[in-house]
């Protein structure tokens, strides 16, 4: 609207001070889809991220729905993009999870962590991590 606020310029504008200034952020976990290409924003953000020379981990997710030439297909894909090293993850491979967990420990330490009201200690935070990323 004439005059009204770009949203989507305050959105980046948000999130580039975020990313920029904050002394919290330990990784970024960038997922994506593996069943598609990456979007022209999805190549944006990960430009970005790059730039920006943040920490951050590329997980391709749902992969069990990959036959295993879409499979090699997806890693030369990640890798003509200059993805370092990324994880292949299924809801269905508790390895794959686990590995996923065990990126994410490396970055946080133990805590406790209030969630409506409720304390959770880290495995419970972890786990509930886990179940956003199985059903995102």
């Amino acid at each position: 609207a004439k005059g009204g606020v770009d949203l989507d310029k305050l959105f980046k504008e948000l999130m580039d001070d975020y990313f920029t200034n904050s002394t919290s952020l330990k990784i970024v976990i960038f997922l994506l889809n593996s069943e598609r290409s990456l979007s022209e924003a999805d190549e944006e953000f990960l430009n970005y991220l790059k730039k920006k020379n943040l920490p951050y981990k590329v997980v391709f997710t749902k992969v069990d729905k990959l036959n295993q030439r879409e499979t090699s297909a997806l890693i030369k894909y990640a890798k003509s993009l200059e993805i370092d090293e990324p994880l292949l993850v299924s809801n269905k491979s508790n390895k794959s999870l686990s590995i996923l967990r065990k990126v994410i420990e490396s970055y946080i330490k133990p805590i406790f962590v209030i969630i409506n009201s409720f304390l959770i200690n880290y495995n419970s935070m972890i786990n509930l991590l886990s179940l956003i990323i199985i059903y995102r």
